[in-house]
């Protein structure tokens, strides 16, 4: 049985790191038997070439052993890369692919500047309609990409995707306080029952209400809602 639960992850202004908000994202990578891959509505991102590499450096360290995710990046709050022409976004794509754990997901973007801090785990199911070597997601083939996957859980809240907000910058430390939740799923509960990752540092409790429905296509509608205003 299925159910889904929900995890409190606070940051504190001086807090040292390393941050709870990266277990919590490197835990979750590594539980779901299908795998996850990313999408991410990432708010701002690093700026300069030397802080994206950092960032990369890092959020490497989030795949698990042996393994090679799928990730896509939306509009967000990102623009040109400081003191250059290209884009954050392509940078952060080159530099992903560079480490051989991550594969780009081809999406057309909107162009409209997102304020949504949000990432998308999902795993893949058996005979996907959407080709994630080949397709670029878009409005039109939207449907076939979600049919392809089962969404295990959405992170969301006010932390930007970025070297120092993930990371604590140069000085390793928070510069702000910053709070989020991780919606999860959990299908056979020995997650929760054994194992206090989420729990160390944080708040779990369950969701009761409004879940006749499988909590992955509750998750799944969320995502749905997502794409329909951040793609083109």
């Amino acid at each position: 049985m299925s159910e889904l639960f929900l995890s409190y992850i606070p940051k504190v202004k001086g807090e040292s790191v390393d941050f709870k908000i990266i277990d919590v994202i490197k835990t979750c990578m590594g539980y779901y038997p299908n795998g996850n891959n990313i999408i991410s509505s990432p708010g701002y991102m690093s700026k300069t070439l030397k802080s994206i590499n950092d960032f990369v450096d890092e959020f490497q360290k989030i795949v698990p052993p042996k393994k090679i995710i799928h990730i896509g990046y939306l509009k967000g709050l990102t623009g040109t890369v400081k003191k250059g022409s290209t884009k954050i976004i392509d940078e952060h794509y080159k530099k992903l692919s560079v480490t051989g754990k991550f594969k780009q997901i081809k999406i057309k973007v909107s162009n409209n500047s997102d304020h949504r801090k949000m990432i998308f785990f999902f795993g893949v199911n058996d005979n996907p309609t959407f080709n994630f070597s080949s397709d670029t997601l878009n409005k039109k083939n939207k449907k076939n990409f979600l049919n392809s996957i089962s969404v295990n859980a959405i992170l969301m809240g006010s932390s930007n995707q970025s070297y120092n907000t993930y990371y604590g910058g140069s000085a390793k430390k928070a510069d702000k306080g910053e709070a989020d939740v991780l919606m999860f799923i959990e299908d056979n509960l020995n997650y929760v029952n054994n194992n206090d990752m989420f729990v160390e540092g944080t708040v779990i409790f369950k969701a009761m209400r409004g879940m006749n429905s499988d909590p992955h296509e509750y998750l799944k509608e969320i995502l749905n809602d997502f794409l329909n205003n951040a793609l083109n």
